[in-house]
């Protein structure tokens, strides 16, 4: 009887930080719709958008690697091709589906202390002004927290239950939350890891390489298709996006004030100019160029990195 009890406090602990969450949600979009410029999206939120637009409407180029992890806007398309290409229609969805992540934060933390605190966690996360924020917004932020709250819940109920199929559904979350913003791959790899070093431990009384393999093979099979389709259209091999030297030059470089503060208008393209002068023909290279710079300033300058 108590166990009934205790399962019905979760299931409406759960129900209250779901319902709290999406009511939230669904009142920051109907207040903001009328802000300037909430339909209008801008920097990378245009690029998403003009994206989607263009996968929904088959004049995606599909000459050039992705620049950006491609699950987001794959997901925005899908949204696009459903319920037509309407920015509002667009990002009222969004709310919706990722309103659910204050529920993940709530069963991820069921899994490390009691309903009360859990609870609390949960109802904390529902009212975080930025999630809802960016819940609302063209940008993969809402979508990366999602499923990193769902990767962290995955690998601790994978630990709890040692149920194979739970560690490759742990790697398939850690593949597409990599797939949304890719340095979530040091995540799932660390885990990996881990599990690794763990079978290496003295104290191990017996070998099984058995969970690592389900988690790596999960993130290989999200994964290994995009890498797979950049090397087909540029002959290199880039594992998820070619954005991630230039991101880590920005803000690692003797000018990095600088660098950092850019905005559209005349320096925006900016790494693109400093990228064709240095002669990078292709992201790709583009892509190594800046990565080499960042790790060539780091290097010669420790103290200032």
């Amino acid at each position: 009887m108590r166990q009934r009890v205790r399962q019905f406090q979760g299931v409406l602990c759960l129900a209250t930080v779901l319902g709290l969450s999406l009511g939230l949600n669904l009142i920051y979009v109907f207040q903001a719709r009328d802000m300037p410029g909430f339909l209008e999206p801008v920097n990378d939120g245009r690029i998403y958008d003009d994206m989607a637009r263009e996968i929904v409407g088959g004049t995606f180029s599909d000459d050039q690697p992705f620049f950006q992890p491609p699950l987001f806007p794959y997901v925005l398309a899908l949204i696009y091709k459903v319920f037509g290409p309407d920015v509002f229609r667009a990002k009222l969805i969004l709310a919706v589906l990722l309103s659910a992540t204050p529920a993940w934060t709530f069963l991820l933390a069921r899994q490390l202390m009691g309903l009360s605190f859990s609870c609390i966690g949960g109802l904390i996360c529902a009212a975080w002004g930025p999630l809802i924020f960016f819940n609302a917004e063209l940008l993969p932020a809402g979508l990366a927290t999602l499923l990193g709250t769902m990767l962290l819940a995955a690998l601790l109920y994978a630990e709890q239950r040692q149920k194979w199929w739970a560690w490759l559904a742990a790697g398939i979350v850690g593949g597409l939350a990599t797939l949304t913003v890719a340095t979530f791959l040091l995540v799932s790899l660390a885990a990996v890891g881990w599990l690794v070093l763990r079978q290496l431990l003295p104290r191990a009384t017996h070998r099984n390489w058995v969970p690592a393999g389900l988690l790596l093979l999960g993130i290989a099979v999200c994964i290994a298709p995009v890498t797979l389709r950049n090397h087909r259209v540029s002959g290199q091999w880039i594992l998820v996006s070619a954005n991630g030297g230039i991101n880590l030059y920005l803000s690692n470089n003797e000018n990095s004030a600088e660098t950092m503060a850019i905005r559209p208008g005349l320096d925006w393209d900016y790494p693109e100019r400093t990228a064709l002068r240095e002669g990078a023909r292709n992201a790709g290279e583009a892509d190594r160029l800046f990565m080499r710079k960042t790790f060539d300033y780091i290097v010669a300058e420790p103290v200032d990195f």
